[in-house]
């Protein structure tokens, strides 16, 4: 990673701030985990 500054945690909580709502959805379907952890 070119920014060592930040983790893969801050980018896919940026990445999900950013993303429409269906990709958010897409998201949760293709990880489950994901979707347990989400309220």
């Amino acid at each position: 990673m070119q920014n060592s500054r930040v983790t893969v945690g801050d980018e896919e909580k940026a990445l999900m701030l950013v993303a429409p709502r269906s990709i958010r959805s897409m998201l949760r379907g293709i990880l489950p985990y994901e979707a347990n952890a989400a309220p």
